[in-house]
């Protein structure tokens, strides 16, 4: 609907130079021109300008009026008019008409999927409170929401050289991964096992209005990372406790160092886009990691602690402590780093590849550390 009232406008306004500037040339070429009939006949200001508008309205459209070229510069104008109406109207009309067929097939979708809900309803004797009740929530929610493209929905990209797909995936993942203080130091020490992960392990989801990502006693599979949007966590007893998980929150960690139950439910309280890594992948992919195997082990030893000392205090799925987890990140590294010193003492001492994760430097480090990672691909 926007795009044909956005189409009409862009008529309407373009319609409306033409016609006063077909206004000035017929009041400035004197009496022997279209203004001139309308002189004879006292016609008031207002008059002139409709038409003049209906004039210009006529040159666009496979119609006629009374209002003619009377002189040379007139009828010039004329016919520059209609050779841009040639173009401009053709695409105009065309916009209109893909506009409408869009409009048409949304709500042929929405009919048809009115008329499936009914049907099943129907054909399995549903009882009609819950027949209400469904009914009811989908009204309240609007399925057909846009939501951001996502890579699946792109067919071409299939069809990308490795290369290029690699260089993708770093790119649109790793904003997301480096904010944590575990990846910033992983990506510092071995580049390809993040880009590895980026490219095998990580995917984008969408959730829609009160759509669940997951419920109690199901197996965990993948961490989470909120993209946009808020999100409601239910636990404990009844789903009695309630925790709010808002934009840029890291959801099961616990599910990439041990295997995991779902303890609670977690529901979109409005429209949300969030990256998901699958676990076994994950851990695929470090194994085969020498140089940072020894320190991911030695994080998990700690995070498992962290949470365990936590019990049920806290929810364990959406718990996050900053300066905690920061903690852990940097001790795993820089103990791997003394072991492989004391391993190599030749070395003379181990290089630090690691700088001190800092949010107020964050951001440009970031960045200037993809540019160098794009120009390198």
């Amino acid at each position: 609907v926007l795009g044909v009232l956005r189409s009409m406008a862009i008529i309407a306004v373009v319609n409306h130079f033409i016609a006063c500037t077909w206004y000035y040339i017929g009041d400035s070429t004197g009496p022997l021109s279209w203004t001139g009939l309308l002189d004879e006949e006292g016609r008031d200001l207002g008059y002139r300008y409709v038409t003049s508008l209906h004039w210009s309205l006529t040159q666009f459209t496979p119609a006629s009026m009374e209002i003619v070229p009377r002189n040379s510069h007139e009828r010039l104008f004329a016919i520059v008019v209609l050779f841009s109406a040639l173009v401009t109207f053709s695409t105009f009309v065309s916009s209109i008409t893909n506009a409408m067929t869009t409009l048409r097939r949304i709500n042929m979708e929405r009919s048809k999927s009115r008329e499936n809900i009914r049907r099943y309803i129907a054909d399995n004797r549903v009882s009609l409170e819950l027949a209400n009740r469904i009914n009811a929530f989908l009204r309240t929610h609007n399925f057909m929401a846009k939501r951001r493209v996502h890579e699946e929905d792109i067919q071409v990209f299939k069809v990308l050289p490795e290369t290029l797909r690699l260089q993708l995936h770093w790119e649109v993942y790793t904003p997301s991964l480096a904010p944590h203080p575990f990846f910033f130091h992983l990506m510092e020490n071995d580049e390809q096992a993040v880009l590895e992960v980026c490219h095998f392990c990580m995917e984008e989801q969408h959730l829609g209005t009160s759509q669940e990502l997951f419920t109690s006693g199901k197996a965990c599979k993948s961490l989470y990372v909120v993209v946009s949007g808020f999100m409601e966590y239910l636990y404990g007893q009844h789903d009695a406790l309630r925790e709010e998980v808002e934009e840029g929150a890291w959801i099961c960690e616990v599910s990439l160092w041990v295997r995991w139950e779902h303890r609670g439910r977690l529901s979109a309280l409005m429209p949300c886009e969030f990256v998901s890594m699958d676990s076994g992948r994950f851990r695929a992919v470090i194994v085969k990691r020498p140089q940072v195997l020894s320190a991911c082990r030695q994080y998990a030893r700690m995070y498992l602690q962290a949470i365990g000392e936590h019990g049920d205090c806290e929810p364990t799925e959406v718990w996050w402590d900053h300066s905690q987890i920061q903690e852990m990140a940097q001790k795993a590294f820089e103990s791997t780093h003394v072991e492989a010193d004391a391993e190599h003492p030749e070395r003379g001492g181990f290089r630090r590849l690691w700088r001190s994760w800092s949010p107020p430097d964050f951001v440009s480090t970031a960045v200037q550390y993809m540019n160098r990672r794009c120009n390198t691909l």
